[in-house]
């Protein structure tokens, strides 16, 4: 066949590839698909802000990219539409190699696996990690690929392209795939003998991706040194995860008491760090206290533990049965001494979820696509074997009988030999694969708009964002946050830029920080209390974080609620504010309509309704409950709207049980002076 031939045959199996991609794509979308985690919510509300709203886990030259995307169609889910398109490419690249290297009903059995496998690890449950490796093994088909077939650099290009997508999507993730590709290319170069300076773009193909993951990782570091924000976060953030994300590495608070008070941390601080996620007080947990915790970690692994958690990971895990099957059958079928290869392979997939289960950190969004890689890596060496008729010889055939009329009209009979190892996997992969499959395909839907949206949650960051006047600073674990948007819609620009996490890897990040300080907040944690326009949801851990650090006579009222949510309480905490001196003369009377024992969030407390009668009842921007027992203030903040007040004042049944000397009005007005209303101590009771 002529180059000219071969060049238009090439070009109809990428173009017929992508063709079925299209519509593959389009069957599992039908099948539906849902983000794994709040990750990507995460981020993609990050980039939808612009600026320099980089994310933790993102290139930052990707980050300004999809960000500038958001920017420009607005209209558009990009990072949801990022996560399809990797696993478009692994599918195209995949469909190019199989049309490219088998026939008949080897063709049809691989390209059916690869589709399922796409949809199993990449598209049934959508996480950044997840298209970070799709992107990367796409890349490295190809880049392999182009070692074998050496006629044309398009797949040279089309590889270096899906590695660096991947490696801005999560470096270490790329990272990771390198090593299982490198397995059938040095196979393929001292199989068949290759020397490693036949044609200059030999070297060039097996190095590819190695050189271009470090090209990427140096202008990510040339990046983040002129950017000093930037490398205070990556700081920060790697120290926050090397703690949170292990904290079944780190002693309780029982076997380790006396480092933890030497470090100046109670054991709620512990608690609320490495278990709930609050980490934004930025003077209690510092570097330094940060460093502190991390210099205990206990880096000794329960044998027993670590093999139960991999016998845990491993048996509910239907790729690992397919990877299983398939490197058995591909060893007997070729009829070749490829043991040591394949036996590589499933060590290093090993090897990595034995080391992620020594850190406590093994999760299906890591093992699934690392046994992808080592299936692909397999597949790549049954290509390489025997120039792909690795089973050619196989005495194990299905044989298929067609009848058709020749050439001369007379009878003719057409063989098919499908090899059983090929049946048997398919079969296999069916079978595992039947539950998810039945009922998916029942399932199978046009996805509506609002599918897979939680209309509660919606609704709650909805309020959010019309409350814009307000800065509302939540902790990660009060809420599933992420559930307000689909994979389907995209975060519309500028929503929630008043809402703020005390935890997680978002909180610190630059573009976060800039918008806190433009709201003169550089401590978080202080801010619930010394801000007058910061809200939260009520958490019992935070309100006695506050009190121990700050002081014990911090409060908590309930001054609002989500629409249709009155489950959840918004609330702000206040510090004791003396008596101010000046009074306010227009007052003609304070009226009490309600005033009874509540109970919130499982925690009791006191409220009241009422109204001020004065002429400059609307002046008042701020309303207070002063309490006073003993010498000690105790200050509840009030919901007040043009005369109006009402609030849920938590633990003030407490005090009155006890002697209170007075109880009355503050108010702030538009001048930031604070006035003494009226005292209401004989109302309450």
């Amino acid at each position: 066949m002529n180059k000219e031939n071969l060049s238009d045959k090439r070009i109809k199996e990428m173009m017929l590839s992508l063709f079925m991609t299209i519509i593959a794509i389009v069957i599992m979308v039908l099948l539906g698909a849902s983000y794994e985690t709040n990750d990507d919510w995460s981020i993609a509300l990050q980039l939808s802000r612009g600026g320099i709203a980089i994310s933790s886990f993102q290139s930052p030259y990707l980050a300004l990219l999809v960000s500038s995307f958001y920017m420009r169609f607005p209209s558009l889910p990009w990072w949801g539409m990022l996560a399809f398109l990797g696993a478009a490419s692994l599918m195209w690249i995949g469909f190019y190699i199989t049309f490219r290297t088998y026939r008949g009903g080897r063709r049809y059995v691989f390209l059916f696996g690869i589709a399922v496998l796409v949809w199993l690890v990449g598209i049934r449950q959508i996480n950044f990690t997840r298209t970070a490796m799709l992107f990367t093994i796409a890349g490295n088909l190809s880049c392999t690929f182009y070692l074998y077939t050496k006629d044309k650099k398009i797949e040279i290009v089309l590889g270096i392209l899906g590695i660096i997508i991947g490696g801005m999507i999560r470096f270490q993730a790329a990272l990771v795939v390198i090593p299982f590709f490198i397995v059938p290319t040095l196979y393929f170069l001292i199989v068949k003998r290759q020397v490693v300076l036949y044609k200059y773009f030999l070297l060039l193909g097996t190095l590819t991706p190695v050189l271009a993951l470090v090209s990427l990782y140096a202008f990510n570091t040339l990046y983040l040194n002129e950017h000093n924000e930037w490398q205070t976060y990556q700081s920060y953030n790697y120290k926050r995860g090397i703690i949170q994300d292990y904290a079944e590495r780190y002693p309780s608070w029982d076997e380790a008491k006396r480092e933890y008070e030497r470090l100046g941390l109670k054991k709620d601080d512990i608690t609320m760090f490495m278990y709930n996620w609050f980490s934004e007080d930025t003077e209690v947990f510092d570097d330094k206290i940060m460093e502190g915790i991390m210099s205990l970690s206990d880096s000794k692994a329960d044998l027993n533990h670590v093999l139960k958690s991999i016998f845990e990971q491993l048996k509910n895990t239907v790729i690992f049965w397919m990877v299983l099957i398939y490197s058995i059958f591909v060893f007997i079928e070729s009829r070749k001494k490829i043991l040591l290869p394949i036996v590589l392979i499933n060590s290093m997939v090993l090897g990595i979820i034995t080391y992620f289960c020594i850190q406590g950190r093994i999760q299906n969004r890591v093992s699934e696509p690392l046994l992808l890689c080592a299936l692909f890596a397999i597949f790549l060496i049954a290509i390489y074997i025997d120039d792909g008729n690795e089973f050619k010889n196989s005495s194990y055939n299905l044989e298929i009988k067609i009848n058709s009329l020749g050439e001369k009209n007379e009878d003719k009979i057409k063989i098919i030999k499908i090899p059983m190892v090929s049946v048997l996997f398919c079969v296999l992969t069916i079978l595992l694969l039947f539950p998810n499959i039945k009922s998916n395909l029942e399932n199978m839907h046009i996805p509506y708009f609002d599918e897979g949206r939680n209309g509660i949650v919606k609704q709650k960051t909805d309020y959010i964002n019309e409350t814009a006047d307000r800065i509302y600073l939540l902790t990660v674990t009060s809420d599933e946050w992420d559930k307000g948007f689909n994979m389907w819609e995209n975060v519309p620009v500028g929503y929630c830029e008043n809402m703020f996490f005390l935890g997680g890897w978002s909180a610190r990040t630059p573009d976060n920080i800039q918008r806190l300080k433009r709201e003169n907040i550089d401590n978080p944690a202080a801010a619930l209390f010394e801000k007058e326009n910061v809200y939260s949801v009520y958490d019992e851990g935070i309100l006695e974080f506050l009190k121990r650090h700050y002081d014990a006579r911090i409060t908590s009222s309930r001054v609002d609620s989500f629409p249709d949510d009155n489950n959840t309480s918004i609330v702000q905490y206040t510090a004791p504010k003396e008596r101010p001196e000046k009074n306010d003369e227009t007052i003609k009377k304070v009226k009490i309509f309600s005033s009874e024992y509540c109970q919130y969030d499982n925690r009791e407390g006191w409220t009241i309704t009422g109204e001020i009668e004065s002429p400059n009842a609307e002046d008042y921007q701020v309303l207070y409950c002063n309490v006073k027992v003993g010498k000690n203030i105790y200050t509840y903040r009030l919901h007040y709207d043009k005369g109006e007040f009402s609030g849920n004042m938590y633990d003030l049944n407490k005090l009155i049980d006890r002697e209170i000397s007075e109880c009355y009005l503050i108010g702030k007005n538009a001048a930031d002076e604070y006035i003494y209303i009226e005292d209401i101590k004989d109302l309450i009771h």
